[in-house]
């Protein structure tokens, strides 16, 4: 019998996973964010034309530029 323990030789990954598990979940919510700030940033010119009235009406007509 060995006298590694259960995990043997590998016991020193046992603190790797915990510390990629804590970055993945720090970098999940920046890349949400990163995402969240592109959409936005790209979306300026229409939301300055038409607002964000968008999202609360059902009229779309491009002719008269109203986009609901």
């Amino acid at each position: 019998m060995s006298a590694r323990g259960p995990r043997g030789a590998s016991s020193g990954g046992g603190r790797l996973f915990p510390l990629l598990t804590g970055l993945v979940a720090v970098l999940v919510p920046c890349l949400v964010a990163g995402i969240a700030v592109t959409l936005w940033r790209e979306s300026l010119l229409s939301i300055r034309e038409f607002g964000l009235d968008f999202w609360r009406t059902s009229v779309w007509d491009p002719v008269a530029g109203q986009f609901g």
